[in-house]
C-alpha cells in the first residue's frame, strides 16, 4: 500500500476550525503515499486553486520511493469541508500544520504548486522550525515589471526573515499578500533549507 500508481483511498481527519466558533470542526481530506514503509522524511504537497490533492497523483508515487508523501485537499477544495469561517492564506497554512500535527509529522519538505506556493511560503514563515525545505512549482508569476515591483515591496519581509525576526516577517508577508495590498499569487523567493 502506498507504493502504487495511485494513493490509497482518500482519507480524512477532523481538525478544529480556524477562526469562527471554537467548537466547530473541519473535515480535512488527504492522500498519502509511502506511509508504513519505515521512518522516512515527509513531503507535503500543497495544490493551487482550483485543485485538490489529486493534482499530485502522478508525482506522489514517484516521490514515495524515498519519502512519505502527503497531498491534502486544502479546506474549501476536493473532499474537504467547503464551509470555512476563514479562507485566508494564513488559515490554510495553519490547517496544513494541524494536518501534520494529527499525522505525527514534526517537519516536512513543503512543495507548493501555483497558489499552493503562496500557502507554502506562509507556512514556512508561520512555523519555520517545521519546514525542512521549501519548493515552489510554477507559482503564478507576474510580468517582469510587476514582479520586480512585488520583489521590491517584499524586501522588508526578506530582511526581517534573514535577521531572525520571523514573527515580523510573517506580519509583513500577510500585509503584502492581503487583498488590499493589490498583490495576488506570486513567487517571493523566500527559501529555507535546513536539511
Amino acid at each position: 500500500a502506498g507504493s502504487g500508481r495511485t494513493a490509497e483511498e482518500t482519507k480524512s481527519i477532523e481538525v478544529a476550525a480556524i477562526g469562527g466558533e471554537a467548537r466547530r470542526s473541519v473535515r480535512f481530506a488527504y492522500r498519502e503515499w509511502g506511509a508504513g514503509a519505515g521512518e522516512r522524511p515527509v513531503v507535503l504537497l500543497l495544490h493551487g486553486s482550483p485543485g485538490d490533492g489529486s493534482n499530485f497523483d502522478r508525482l506522489g508515487p514517484l516521490l514515495a520511493r524515498r519519502y512519505r508523501v502527503i497531498a491534502p485537499d486544502l479546506p474549501g477544495f476536493g473532499a474537504s469541508s467547503r464551509e470555512l469561517p476563514d479562507y485566508s492564506i494564513l488559515a490554510h497554512a495553519r490547517y496544513a500544520l494541524a494536518l501534520l500535527d494529527q499525522l505525527g509529522v514534526e517537519r516536512a519538505h513543503v512543495i507548493g504548486h501555483s497558489g499552493g506556493g503562496l500557502m507554502a511560503v506562509t507556512l514556512a514563515l508561520a512555523a519555520p522550525e517545521r519546514v525542512h525545505s521549501l519548493v515552489l512549482l510554477e507559482p503564478a508569476i507576474f510580468p517582469p515589471d510587476v514582479n520586480a515591483g512585488f520583489l521590491a515591496d517584499a524586501a522588508p519581509v526578506l530582511e526581517a526573515y534573514h535577521a531572525g525576526d520571523v514573527p515580523r516577517a510573517l506580519d509583513l508577508w500577510m500585509e503584502l499578500v492581503s487583498v488590499d495590498a493589490g498583490w495576488r499569487v506570486h513567487s517571493a523567493g523566500i527559501v529555507r533549507d535546513t536539511d
